[in-house]
């Protein structure tokens, strides 16, 4: 190899790697973010979560023990280990919060907050097969 040789190096060779692992984070932040937000509604029985949950033949419990999951699943996409099945859990999380906001006649929380989520989460978890 020559002082002439232009070949990238190894550091060229990793920089999409690490655009593309920064991406990532950014999408795992993302989607934690509101979905702790809803777990902690959940769990600290936000007026709004509390009537959502009794419209349904939901009890108090429920409501806590989904606002555990939510919370705990939203902590675990952060951590890389578990990240991957963290997304499988909101995301199928997800396809019931979708099917409870259409069914309360809440468009807009399906369309805004459900619908994203579930396809960020699905991309997630997809990722994390790879």
């Amino acid at each position: 190899m020559s002082d002439l040789d232009i070949r990238p190096g190894p550091a060229a060779a990793a920089a999409p790697d690490q655009g593309r692992r920064f991406g990532l984070w950014v999408l795992r932040g993302l989607l934690a973010g509101p979905w702790l937000a809803s777990g902690a509604s959940m769990l600290f029985g936000a007026e709004t979560t509390t009537r959502i949950f009794e419209s349904y033949p939901f009890s108090t419990e429920s409501r806590l023990v989904m606002g555990v999951a939510v919370v705990a699943s939203s902590i675990l996409l952060l951590v890389p280990r578990t990240s991957d099945r963290a997304a499988v859990a909101l995301f199928t999380l997800g396809v019931f919060a979708t099917g409870s906001h259409f069914a309360l006649g809440d468009l807009f929380g399906t369309v805004v907050f459900c619908i994203p989520l579930v396809f960020i989460a699905a991309y997630l978890a997809r990722r994390g097969r790879r």
